[in-house]
């Protein structure tokens, strides 16, 4: 859009006269016009186009600040004047701007800044009216620059109008800017409907048959067959538009929806197969998107429903993990919930099959765990995923691997740290690994344990005990192996935990200095 003339700046055409009732500015006119020195003159010419650049990086409040101080020395500066006009008609102060236009046509009436104001006079109309008389103006050699100005405006102020961006695709076209025409046909395609979307298929396809080399246009029928829901159709025309463009990368999100289309309609139809291999194919093509995600996502769960019905556990637990994390994504709470559902029915299928056999705890809480990713804020699943955690942590005792079961309990607590039972789990699985570490002399493993159990209950007087003798007993084991500091150090910590225990003060006392 870069050669395109901006709303507000005068037009070399020249146009039929619009009669204004100017007696309001006359005066300021006619007043005498002061001699303005050369470099007084170059210096407010800077200043408007700083007033300038700053609208049109948005910056108005701060152009019209330039323009005032400006207009201050010398009032009768009409591109100051209509600078501020410029501003005016950015933050959509029409009715503003037309005064802002009349003052400066007033103050110099060959600039041709009497078009500008009767621009901003039918921008105070709707968007309706307002895209009838740019549709009008445009069509006519002698007005399309003014047309094209309203029509850069209405883009601006409504920019999900598709037909103002046909309008100005049109009027581009017409007066022979191929590059920006196309560009606002680009534009306009992804938010048309209706009406709008049969007159820019229409016209896309008039210039792809006088134009059959276009790749441009090719790939335009293609995203016009996406917006169409043809999918088909268009994962064969961005298919031979990407084989003979240069960089066939650029069309991988346009057929990445398209596949995406053909898997939605093969999971209509029932082939949840099909439609995962379409959707996996699209990912392929773009990993990103997020409705390709929960698409696929939906569709793994579909599978995993299937695959759980059919007595196959562990393909459908598979597929409920892929369906978790791709469901992750915005906008996926209502598909989330329905695959947590999915899951936990399958964990407690699992769970009473296990009961019923008397077999080992596994399964069921991978399921559990994943219906509390999906719905974390679902009581049921965290409950019962807690629970099944503190089954594997008692399966673990039973078969003498305390370290495993104290970490299953204590990702039970984690998930219900207000319940006193899930506590009392913990520090009972961490003391009995602590006693079985402590008695092989493992004083690392004896430490970490009745760490993690007086964490969770500070007031245990018996592991606070057990706690501090596996310090001393570490910290006597550092010393025969010449590490006093780190002997000093776990001296410090027994001490801190029992203040007056005086076999505790003196090793601390005969290794601090080591700190």
């Amino acid at each position: 859009m870069s050669d395109v003339v901006s709303l507000g700046r005068t037009a070399s055409t020249q146009q039929a006269a619009w009669q204004f009732d100017l007696s309001a500015v006359y005066g300021e006119a006619r007043s005498p016009t002061k001699s303005v020195p050369e470099s007084q003159r170059k210096a407010e010419a800077k200043a408007v186009a700083q007033a300038l650049a700053l609208i049109e990086g948005g910056a108005t409040e701060q152009a019209r600040a330039l323009l005032g101080e400006l207009l201050a020395s010398n009032r009768t500066n009409a591109e100051a004047v209509h600078a501020l006009g410029q501003a005016d008609l950015a933050d959509g102060k029409y009715a503003d701007a037309e005064r802002q236009f009349l003052r400066a046509h007033a103050l110099n009436q060959s600039a041709g800044y009497d078009r500008d104001a009767r621009n901003a006079r039918v921008l105070q109309k709707s968007d309706a009216e307002v895209l009838a008389t740019a549709r009008a103006w445009s069509r006519a050699p002698t007005q399309r620059d003014e047309g094209i100005r309203l029509l850069i405006e209405l883009t601006r102020r409504n920019p999900e109008l598709a037909g103002a961006n046909i309008a100005l695709g049109d009027a581009l076209l017409a007066k022979g800017d191929r590059p920006n025409g196309l560009l606002q046909y680009g534009v306009a395609l992804p938010k048309a409907a209706g009406d709008d979307l049969d007159q820019l298929e229409t016209r896309i396809n008039q210039l792809a048959a006088r134009q059959s080399g276009s790749l441009y246009l090719r790939e335009m029928q293609g995203k016009m067959q996406l917006q169409r829901g043809r999918y088909a159709d268009a994962v064969l025309t961005l298919t031979q538009v990407a084989a003979e463009s240069e960089n066939p990368a650029l069309t991988n999100r346009d057929l990445a929806r398209a596949y995406l289309g053909l898997g939605r309609e093969a999971l209509t139809r029932g082939d949840v197969r099909d439609a995962i291999a379409k959707m996996e194919y699209a990912q392929t093509l773009d990993a990103s998107g997020s409705e390709l995600k929960l698409a696929l996502g939906e569709a793994l769960a579909t599978r995993a429903r299937s695959h759980a019905l059919g007595g196959r556990s562990s393909d459908a637990l598979a597929d409920y993990a892929r369906a978790a994390a791709l469901l992750a994504a915005p906008g996926g709470a209502a598909a989330r919930a329905r695959a947590a559902e999915g899951v936990y029915a399958l964990g407690a299928r699992l769970q009473r099959a296990r009961e019923l056999s008397g077999g080992k705890v596994g399964s069921e809480v991978q399921a559990f765990q994943l219906a509390y990713d999906l719905d974390s804020n679902n009581v049921t699943y965290r409950r019962r995923l807690a629970d099944a955690r503190v089954a594997l942590g008692d399966q673990y005792t039973a078969e003498g691997s305390l370290k495993e079961a104290a970490y299953a309990y204590e990702r039970a607590y984690v998930l219900n740290k207000n319940d006193a039972g899930y506590r009392d789990k913990l520090i009972a699985g961490f003391t009995a690994w602590g006693d079985l570490a402590a008695s092989a002399h493992l004083h690392d493993d004896a430490v970490t344990a009745y760490r993690r159990a007086y964490a969770a209950d500070t007031w245990n007087a018996v592991v606070k005990g057990k706690l501090a003798e596996s310090l001393y007993a570490r910290g006597l084991e550092h010393v025969s192996n010449g590490k006093f500091k780190l002997a000093a150090r776990d001296f410090a910590d027994a001490l801190a935990l029992f203040p007056d225990n005086a076999t505790y003060q003196a090793q601390y006392d005969l290794y601090h200095a080591h700190l």
